[in-house]
């Protein structure tokens, strides 16, 4: 009869383990998730900025010359680049949903085949300059 008790409370033992187990890991997917889109939400605050938006009326516009770009306009669109790779890399490492990217900043392609010359041009010296913000774009649906 301890016998069975013993089992009966071991096994009781090992599915309240199993059980708190699953709980977190659920618990850190949820907080992974969590912080990757509070990261997004944060690229994406940073992106609205005056000056981005300015940098990509410009780009939308076509009214941005990428082969003689002038200091100001040339820190812009660094700045916006560094942003779209960061988008770019969460969405890489699938920290980040595809489809929440495409929601947020839909006008990755445009930007990307608008300053493609200038992000070739930054690539005969940086191999890897924007890999991953050219390999998000060509995910777009």
């Amino acid at each position: 009869m301890w016998d069975a008790v013993a089992a009966i409370s071991g096994l009781v033992s090992a599915v309240v383990v199993i059980v708190a187990c699953v709980y977190a890991a659920n618990q850190l997917r949820e907080t992974r998730e969590a912080r990757a889109l509070s990261s997004l939400l944060s690229i994406h605050q940073e992106y609205q900025a005056p000056a981005l938006r300015r940098t990509r009326r410009l780009i939308r516009d076509s009214r941005l010359d990428v082969t003689s770009i002038q200091d100001e306009e040339r820190h812009g669109l660094d700045d916006l680049l560094q942003k779209l790779e960061l988008v770019a890399f969460l969405s890489s490492r699938k920290l980040v949903q595809l489809e929440d990217v495409v929601a947020l900043f839909p006008s990755i392609p445009l930007i990307v085949s608008e300053i493609r010359p200038y992000i070739d041009q930054r690539r005969l010296t940086n191999p890897t300059y924007a890999e991953h913000t050219l390999t998000l774009a060509s995910k777009y649906p």
